[in-house]
């Protein structure tokens, strides 16, 4: 989402005069107030509504009922007050507490909903939101809609927002094993990727490998490997892609590319022969797709643990073989 100018906005702040139509205290709590810089003056107006794209009305001070009207562009600095509601929504969905951070985010978009139009307004922000909190639980069947309901025209969402709502609906029919073509459609247009953000291209990533693992009808074969290594190539790059960001997608990607491995050709034969742990030599002499698949499980216990707790995961990591460890043992 945009930014305002934020040099220009502390500078003010430290050295602003009052705004000849600062607001009392005392507002209702679905008023928000803006600092506002224009010309000589600035301060804090109660902002009553907006009044069109990047318009806004305000009461002058010592009047009752007299709406004024004024426009964005109009100002140096135009900065809506961001509400405590809205800052607990966004601790809420960066603490992982999804359920919480959804409803909470809801809520927020429709008391906000009449600052619509003015920049970086908690209406818009919280309806970005919403839509990144239901990929991260998956629910795909809502997706498509809060997508759509994005207030597309609002001066708050940028290029990588409106793209976003562009691939989303496509990232949720894919995810849920439908059709893989579209999905690779987006990931071909290289137009389309100069807006996507990481998280998103990562999206794509894990709703390609969906689509494609849903093709493997009756389990991995030799006749469909391919297939299946084209979707364990994608679910890894969305775990690369998500890096540092949310854990639910690549916590997903990574336990399905794992399985995938672990039904490779061979794999479990090679497994029902080997004794776990794996020493140096049975490790190199193991299966591509069995040491990829046990060093999978082996991260997913180390770097998502306790999510990741799995018996499936327990029982591949067991195998293994930690030649770093082996090293200090010697040293």
């Amino acid at each position: 989402m945009k930014l305002t100018n934020l040099i220009g906005f502390a500078a003010v702040l430290l050295c602003c005069a009052p705004f000849a139509g600062a607001q009392e205290d005392g507002a209702k709590q679905d008023k928000l107030r803006a600092f506002v810089v224009k010309g000589k003056s600035s301060g804090y107006l109660l902002i009553e509504n907006a009044g069109g794209k990047n318009k806004f009305q305000y009461i002058p001070r010592g009047s009752v009922d007299q709406k004024v009207e004024d426009d964005v562009k109009n100002c140096t600095v135009f900065k809506l007050m961001t509400p405590a509601d809205l800052v607990d929504a966004l601790g809420e969905f960066r603490a992982n507490d999804l359920d919480a951070a959804r409803k909470e985010l809801a809520g927020v978009r429709k008391k906000y909903d009449h600052y619509l139009g003015l920049p970086e307004n908690p209406a818009a922000i919280a309806a970005v939101y919403e839509l990144k909190t239901a990929v991260r639980q998956k629910d795909w069947a809502a997706v498509p809609g809060l997508a759509d309901s994005l207030p597309k025209d609002d001066p708050t969402l940028n290029d990588f927002d409106l793209t976003m709502a562009k691939v989303a609906p496509v990232v949720a029919a894919a995810a849920a094993g439908g059709d893989a073509a579209p999905v690779e459609a987006m990931l071909a247009d290289k137009e389309l990727l100069k807006s996507v953000s990481s998280e998103v291209y990562g999206w794509l990533c894990y709703a390609h490998a969906c689509a494609l693992e849903a093709k493997l009808k009756g389990g991995v074969t030799a006749e469909n490997a391919k297939t299946a290594n084209e979707a364990i190539d994608r679910f890894c790059q969305c775990v690369v892609s998500h890096h540092g960001v949310a854990p639910e997608l690549p916590l997903d990607a990574m336990k399905r590319a794992m399985n995938l491995l672990w039904n490779m050709p061979g794999v479990q034969d090679y497994a029902k022969s080997a004794k776990a742990p794996l020493d140096a030599k049975a490790w190199a002499g193991a299966p591509a797709n069995f040491r990829d698949a046990a060093a999978m499980a082996y991260l997913l216990k180390t770097v998502y643990a306790p999510e990741a707790k799995d018996e499936v995961v327990d029982k591949i990591a067991t195998y293994y073989y930690n030649a770093a460890k082996d090293r200090k043992k010697e040293d």
